[in-house]
C-alpha cells in the first residue's frame, strides 16, 4: 500500500492571490453587463454601476429602482435580477437587489 500526503500549506498565498483575481474578474464581468442592460437617456445610470472593492455592487441613481420596475422601454421590469442571474456561475442565495 502506497499513501500520499499532499500539503498545501506552501502554495496557500497563490492559492489566495488566484481566488483574489478571479472573484474580481467576474465582478468586473456582471459590472459591464450591468451596464449593458441598463437604459440610457442620459447615461447617468448606466454609468454609476460601482464595484466596492469587490464586496458590493453599486448604483446610486435615484430613479434606478423605477427603471428596474419597467418605466423605461428599453428594457423589461426586474432586468437587473434577469441580467444577474443570467450570469454563468451566479446564483441567488437571497435578496438580488436591496433598494435603500
Amino acid at each position: 500500500m502506497v499513501k500520499v500526503k499532499i500539503s498545501f500549506s506552501s502554495i496557500q498565498t497563490d492559492i489566495e492571490k488566484e481566488v483574489a483575481l478571479r472573484r474580481g474578474e467576474k465582478i468586473e464581468e456582471i459590472v459591464a453587463a450591468l451596464q449593458e442592460a441598463t437604459p440610457v437617456d442620459t447615461g447617468y445610470a448606466r454609468g454609476n454601476w460601482v464595484n466596492n472593492s469587490n464586496k458590493t455592487i453599486t448604483n446610486d441613481a435615484e430613479y434606478l429602482e423605477q427603471l428596474n420596475a419597467g418605466s423605461s422601454q428599453q428594457a423589461p421590469s426586474h432586468f437587473i435580477e434577469s441580467t444577474l442571474l443570467n450570469i454563468k456561475g451566479v446564483n441567488s442565495k437571497g435578496t438580488v437587489v436591496l433598494y435603500k
